[in-house]
């Protein structure tokens, strides 16, 4: 194919002519959804929509790629500069990857287009790790594993690498600063600022987005740094001793705490409430001594007290709802117009008095109770538990019947009965099975995940990984009932399994 002329502008990394039609078939690509505004080409409102984007929606431009006059040379509308997103022409190369021999692409001009495509991969690379901008998918493994394990099937992920997951701050702590700087960046061998900076920004970056969970602890972090940073600057410290100061910083920031905690601080919220109270020099009823009382008891000692204290009064009046705390209903009465709960489902009380023997019935809406004239609240109560007992029992008798030929297993014996500790149990060697009363008062599935639990125990007693399997294998969606009935509000009594 024709070579262009020494004397004639060729696009910044096209030297041939098939180059540029590569280059200009990305860019079509890339335009090609893109609706010109009036009196403006396609690609001055691309260029235009990205400016804007940069300067209102930074977040979702981390990383550009300016080219000057990169469409000059060839016949395509003019544009100084052209703003494009790397992911972009990551994907616009990718589908014309395999076009480029037919193209007339030789071998060698195919590497050196990969590796240039490697070398700007590279770069984007090492600013993100520079800018602290890349994902630490740590603190997502909850999370992510939840999600597989509701809408993936999956096999156990095969582990490639120790370290594979973890962030700079991570594997600093774990392998090593020198190792860190080794696998993370390597590619800045050689230039310490550039090493200093990256750590530095990580750093900064964890600070930023965890000081409102603990703020003095991350002021403390915050100024250590910067003095830290200070020395360096002014070659005040060698640059080994550097690396120690900064190690020894990113590991109190990964742990989120500082090295010579009280043992006692064993959660984030009492680290927290420690190292806030242990700002206050004085309180003003007198509860912490002056700073310059050397006569009184130590702050920190004084302010680890306190810390525990509160955080013990603060976990006893949780309310519901609270981290960790699940709901409860409000003690019921058995009154007119009170709500009550049937298989997930709430109903309306509708208090009948009459000469006959109490019975309670369901109809759309609403449970209508039935007792003789005077009846108590107590004997209200034993009236509605034996009708929820009664519920249990013959929904549990049809689960049972249906399950048994599922598993291969008999049950002898069913009990239903107020358990306080737990919804369910099982005994392997009599065959026994014991459920909660309440249980009627959850959705179906709740009953049968129980159900079926505790009959997986006639094949297994323990919670092994034979059980776990077993549970996969004969009821696959378990884990989103039990998740519901942890979630559920339980009654005045606090119920557990």
């Amino acid at each position: 194919m024709r070579r262009p002329s020494k004397d004639k502008i060729t696009p910044v990394g096209a030297n041939t002519e098939t180059d540029k039609q590569l280059i200009y078939k990305i860019y079509k690509n890339l335009l090609k959804d893109i609706v010109a505004k009036p009196g403006m080409t396609k690609t001055e409102t691309y260029e235009q929509w990205a400016k804007t984007l940069f300067v209102k929606e930074p977040a979702n431009m981390k990383l550009l790629v300016v080219v000057d006059k990169l469409l000059t040379g060839f016949d395509a509308p003019h544009c100084t500069y052209l703003y494009m997103a790397t992911v972009a022409l990551v994907r616009a190369y990718a589908n014309m990857a395999d076009e480029l021999e037919e193209a007339g692409y030789s071998g060698e001009e195919i590497a050196r287009i990969k590796q240039q495509l490697d070398q700007a991969l590279k770069l984007r690379e090492l600013i993100r790790q520079a800018s602290g901008e890349t994902l630490d998918l740590k603190p997502f493994e909850a999370d992510m594993r939840h999600l597989i394990d509701t809408y993936i099937e999956a096999d156990d992920p095969r582990r490639i690498s120790p370290f594979e997951n973890l962030g700079l701050l991570d594997l600093i702590v774990k392998s090593g600063i020198a190792e860190a700087i080794a696998t993370r960046l390597g590619c800045m061998q050689g230039n310490k600022n550039a090493i200093a900076e990256t750590i530095e920004n990580n750093v900064r970056s964890t600070i930023i987005k965890e000081h409102l969970t603990d703020p003095a602890f991350y002021a403390n972090i915050s100024a250590q740094l910067q003095e830290i940073i200070a020395q360096r600057k002014a070659k005040a410290i060698a640059y080994e001793e550097y690396l120690q100061k900064i190690a020894e910083l990113t590991k109190q920031v990964a742990a989120g705490q500082a090295k010579d905690n009280p043992a006692a601080l064993d959660t984030p919220g009492k680290r927290a409430l420690f190292n806030n109270l242990k700002s206050i020099a004085a309180s003003p009823l007198g509860a912490l001594p002056a700073a310059d009382d050397q006569g009184a008891y130590a702050p920190a000692a004084v302010a680890l007290d306190l810390a525990l204290k509160i955080d013990a009064v603060v976990k006893r009046v949780r309310p519901d709802g609270w981290r960790g705390v699940q709901a409860r209903e409000t003690p019921r009465e058995v009154l007119e117009r009170e709500s009550h709960d049937l298989w997930g489902r709430r109903y309306l009380l509708s208090l009948v008095e009459e000469e006959a023997a109490p019975t309670v019935t369901n109809h759309p809406g609403s449970l209508v109770l039935r007792v003789r004239p005077g009846t108590s609240q107590a004997q209200r109560e034993v009236v509605m538990a034996g009708w929820y007992r009664r519920q249990v029992r013959d929904a549990a008798a049809e689960l049972i019947e249906t399950w048994e030929c599922i598993l291969g297993v008999r049950v002898h014996r069913l009990f239903v009965q107020r358990m306080k500790t737990r919804w369910g149990s099982c005994s392997p060697e009599t065959r026994t099975i014991r459920l909660n009363t309440e249980l009627a008062k959850k959705p179906v599935q709740c009953l049968e995940y129980i159900l079926v639990h505790e009959l997986m125990h006639l094949l297994e007693r323990h919670h092994n990984a034979r059980f776990v399997e077993l549970m996969d294998r004969s009821l696959p969606r378990w884990r989103q009932s039990r998740e519901l009935l942890n979630g559920l509000p339980l009654t005045h009594e606090e119920w557990h399994y």
